[in-house]
């Protein structure tokens, strides 16, 4: 730790002196430091000041390899870019894209923000109104670029604080970081981080910044998802910590899950994004065996599920025993799901209750397999869940997931007209049930469910027995682009066994 600060506190000094803030009255943009490698595929300024461009791998399109020994292979990925800043009023934004010989088409999601760019000269022109998370697809959605307007900072922590680890603009290279209680993380714009950080029964947690968190410094093995695997599982791993806030960092590349609270309580999640997930199981904010949590307004890129919900036994040696999942809310999410679910609760459920769990004001602007999803394989009663004014864009980019069942296969794009779930719903057992009871689901509400694209999406439920139910599922205001859905045909709704009281108003 005193090499740490003792490095800091000459980054610090030589920031003061030699690298100077692009600001104005409603923007602050932080310089990239010198080691990092800027994405050259767009320029971007910000009302007139060029902010610099990240860049991420970021998956190419959804094929998949689970062979022992081996991982997905770089070829299969793509990059992509991503730039940040601070705002306290509306912005100008020039976008000016070099890796597109013409501008053929431009779509600035999610589009319920309503942007429409202007095109002048070989440059894109929008305005945003207030701090948002947005894509600017060119041609298409590869090699997208993504923007990430953050609202004006709270006043930095004290660096000379003995419980503040303060990483002003620089590079850092951390390996594994444990935290202990009452600590601050804090991750200046202008710094990237590369490691991960892990914290087991340590209260008072406060993780936030402007800058980078990195994991594709940490090898993925197949040894990882072991109880007593010692390489960092994903680049956040938080266990049993209460009244944590983590706010406002950007999360790159991690080797597994990006962000994941397990048995925690009280803890809020705003504003991170989460960017250049390509490796298997990269979830994006994967909540166990935790109560009373809210995200709020976080971009989720990922290559596996999004935003998830579940219980477990126990995860890495710590035993969850059979705490429950409750009072989960996340709002105003921006979600671009590469591989697999959007939002999920489930697949693990070894708890007996969750509930309580509400989705509202949210935007998938790339949805893969399924869009919304509630998968029980454990013996939990899921219960109280609301998915609300969720926009849900089936674009044409949406391709179907593969898995790579040979060394040389390439994906194909045969299948012109899949189109991912909207919703799916079933009670099972599977290779993650962990007792030989079934569970139940009942009480599930989506209100005012928008879905834009040219072909309706289907939904499938399914219980496993007369004792073990998917009962009382309501939809009100489902709307296919500008049709109300009022029946279950119309909607494309697969009613299987054991299901009970499915109504459309």
């Amino acid at each position: 730790m005193k090499q740490i600060n003792i490095y800091l506190l000459f980054v610090l000094i030589a920031f003061s002196f030699n690298v100077e803030l692009l600001s104005s009255d409603t923007t602050i943009i932080y310089p990239a430091p010198g080691e990092e490698i800027r994405y050259e595929g767009y320029t971007v300024r910000i009302n007139g000041q060029e902010a610099p461009v990240y860049r991420a791998r970021v998956s190419a399109y959804p094929l998949n390899q689970r062979w022992p020994g081996h991982q997905r292979p770089k070829y299969q990925t793509e990059f992509a870019g991503f730039c940040s800043w601070d705002m306290n009023g509306p912005v100008t934004i020039e976008v000016i894209p070099h890796h597109a010989e013409t501008i053929d088409q431009v779509v600035v999601r999610p589009q319920s923000n309503g942007i429409v760019p202007k095109i002048k000269k070989g440059t894109i022109i929008f305005s945003m109104k207030e701090p948002s998370q947005i894509t600017v697809e060119v041609n298409g959605m590869h090699h997208a670029l993504h923007l990430f307007g953050n609202p004006m900072e709270e006043p930095q922590p004290d660096p000379e604080d003995p419980n503040v680890l303060y990483f002003g603009p620089g590079v850092y290279d951390i390996g594994k970081m444990d935290l202990t209680a009452n600590q601050t993380v804090y991750i200046a714009g202008g710094a990237v981080v590369y490691g991960a950080f892990e914290a087991r029964d340590a209260p008072n947690l406060t993780i936030r910044g402007r800058g980078i968190l990195d994991g594709s410094r940490i090898e993925r093995l197949d040894s990882m998802v072991k109880e007593n695997s010692k390489v960092p599982f994903g680049t956040m791993a938080l266990y049993g910590c209460h009244n944590a806030r983590i706010e406002g960092i950007t999360f790159r590349d991690a080797n597994l899950y990006v962000l994941m609270p397990v048995a925690c309580n009280n803890m809020s999640i705003t504003n991170i994004k989460q960017i250049g997930m390509w490796r298997y199981n990269t979830d994006g904010i994967h909540l166990k065996n935790c109560q009373d949590m809210t995200i709020d307004q976080c971009f989720l890129r990922n290559f596996d599920d999004c935003l998830v919900v579940n219980a477990y036994a126990s995860h890495r040696g710590y035993d969850c025993g059979e705490l429950p999942t409750r009072n989960i809310t996340a709002t105003r999410c921006v979600i671009w799901n590469d591989w697999n679910t959007a939002i999920r609760i489930g697949v693990v459920c070894h708890t007996r209750m969750i509930e309580n769990i509400k989705f509202q004001n949210c935007d998938i602007i790339h949805a893969s397999r399924i869009a919304l999803n509630i998968e029980n394989h454990g013996h939990a009663m899921i219960k109280n869940v609301l998915f609300e004014d969720i926009r849900i864009e089936m674009n044409d980019g949406s391709s179907e997931n593969q898995y790579q069942m040979r060394k040389n296969q390439v994906y194909s794009y045969s299948n012109k007209k899949h189109v991912p779930q909207l919703c799916f719903i079933d009670i099972k057992k599977s290779p993650y049930t962990m007792t030989n009871d079934y569970g139940r689901i009942k009480n599930v509400v989506f209100k005012d469910i928008m879905v834009l694209g040219d072909r309706p999406p289907k939904s499938i439920f399914k219980g496993h027995d007369s004792e073990h139910m998917v009962k009382n599922v309501f939809f009100k205001n489902l709307r296919f682009g500008d049709q109300l859905i009022t029946d279950l045909e119309s909607g494309q709704f697969e009613i299987l066994e054991f299901v009970k009281n499915v109504k459309i108003k």
